[in-house]
């Protein structure tokens, strides 16, 4: 079996495969050795590519020789009243109500051009190439009014605008006069004193829309004192205000709002206290005299120097008053009130004073309250010895006697008024500090007066049992 294995004769069919194997393997090798850009693949594409690259050359030979229309869209297109045409409207009486950035929109504008002149244009909206514009001519009274939008251009033409109208309000252009007023806020620091606001104008002209500035009543500015020790003289922006107490826009009116100096005086202030003297010829001790004085104070504004020399020329004399001129009151009678007019004299110049140089004195005359010291008053009686049961020793049977009050009641009493009872009811056998009672002959009911004062000295008993109990 062996030997006729080895004997076999290739078939057909294996010839044929061997012969392809055999042509595979060649075409390899033939294919390694060619180099790659004679490969068929590459040089189809390589043909590819340069038609291609002829056929674009030609095309754009072509379009430059013909230089075709093209359409081109310029969008964000700024639209603007004609140059002008807000003025003539003025000048006419008429204005359009509202802000023009918030009445025209930007529109969109096709452009009709070669196709050389594209480049022009570039990425941004046509810049200074492309413009459109919305025309004021012919309104000629109020009401609201669709313009058409008019859309130019340096390059090409205008082939279409979008949006091609926008719509607008006129109204009568008017004038009004309203005042200026000026609101203080805020606080000077303490021991500065302000003037009254001074406006340089008082009133303004503003012009605009009649439904706009018909409601506007004034213009406002705001002065905040917080912090200032200067005098004011600055210009301040002025704000409209309805007849409402708000704000209005300044866009209502035509034209710039403009401002106003202010002015306000700032100075030092100073408060002195008055006080007066009281001449009280002929009255001795037992007369008192009390005063008010008003207004009580006496402020005044200057610069700070002068305020400085003031103050050390009362603290010179240990004082932080001023005077008013003295006062007699020798011929008033006590329990009488007198009104007296009164100034303050030798006030520098250089000063200003916030309140008239006039000052209502009130003087009241009275009684003095004074005390008096009666000594060694008997005693009237004693009341309430049990002699049956003990034995009294006393170390005195007077004492003394202080009384305060009005002069006039207490210079009226003499010690026969003053009647003395001690009361030893109740005390047993001991040693006792006792204060009699005091009563006043004729005038019992007065030591229940509150005005009327009384300390009575004290009387040491001493008592002891009788030798009978």
């Amino acid at each position: 079996m062996k030997q006729n294995k080895k004997n076999k004769q290739p078939t057909n069919v294996d010839i044929a495969a061997a012969d392809e194997r055999a042509s595979a393997a060649d075409t390899d090798a033939a294919e390694k050795k060619t180099k790659w850009f004679r490969r068929p693949l590459v040089r189809k594409l390589g043909y590819l590519f340069v038609s291609l690259l002829i056929a674009t050359t030609l095309w754009g030979y072509v379009l430059m020789s013909e230089n075709p229309d093209r359409m081109k869209h310029v969008s964000d297109v700024p639209l603007k009243f004609e140059g002008g045409s807000e003025a003539d409207l003025r000048s006419r009486g008429f204005v359009v109500l509202g802000e023009s950035q918030n009445l025209l929109p930007d529109v969109t504008v096709t452009v009709k051009t070669k196709l050389n002149d594209l480049p022009s244009f570039g990425n941004s909206a046509g810049g200074e190439i492309v413009s459109a514009s919305v025309s004021l001519q012919g309104i000629n009274a109020p009401g609201e009014y669709e313009c058409d939008v008019i859309a130019s251009t340096t390059i090409g033409t205008v082939y279409s605008v979008e949006p091609r109208t926008v719509k607008i309000t006129v109204d009568e252009l008017v004038t009004r006069t309203i005042p200026i007023t000026c609101a203080v806020t805020g606080d000077l620091p303490a021991g500065y004193w302000n003037g009254d606001v001074q406006l340089a104008a008082t009133s303004i002209d503003i012009t605009g829309p009649r439904s706009s500035i018909s409601n506007i009543v004034r213009a406002n500015c705001v002065l905040n004192l917080d912090g200032r020790t200067e005098s004011v003289n600055e210009a301040f922006e002025l704000t409209l205000i309805d007849s409402s107490g708000q704000i209005a826009a300044d866009s209502s009116i035509v034209g710039t709002l403009p401002s106003v100096i202010v002015r306000m005086d700032i100075k030092p202030q100073y408060d002195i206290v008055l006080q007066t003297l009281i001449e009280t010829t002929g009255k001795d001790d037992n007369y008192e005299a009390s005063y008010t004085v008003k207004p009580s104070v006496l402020s005044i504004v200057a610069s700070q120097d002068v305020i400085d020399k003031i103050k050390l020329a009362l603290e010179s004399v240990d004082r932080t008053t001023i005077y008013v001129d003295p006062i007699d009151i020798s011929d008033m009678q006590p329990g009488e009130t007198r009104l007296f007019e009164r100034s303050v004299l030798g006030l520098p110049s250089n000063i200003q004073l916030l309140t008239e140089n006039n000052f209502t004195v009130s003087v009241q005359l009275e009684e003095a309250t004074i005390s008096r010291t009666f000594s060694d008053i008997e005693l009237s009686r004693i009341v309430g010895e049990d002699h049956t049961r003990f034995i009294y020793n006393y170390d005195s049977r007077s004492c003394s006697v202080i009384i305060s009050g009005k002069s006039g009641f207490v210079n009226s009493l003499s010690a026969a008024d003053l009647l003395l009872t001690l009361n030893v009811s109740g005390c047993s056998e001991g040693t006792h500090t006792l204060v009699p009672t005091l009563e006043l002959a004729n005038h019992s009911d007065l030591l229940s007066d509150a005005k009327i004062q009384c300390d009575v000295g004290t009387i040491i008993c001493v008592i002891s049992k009788a030798p009978s109990a």
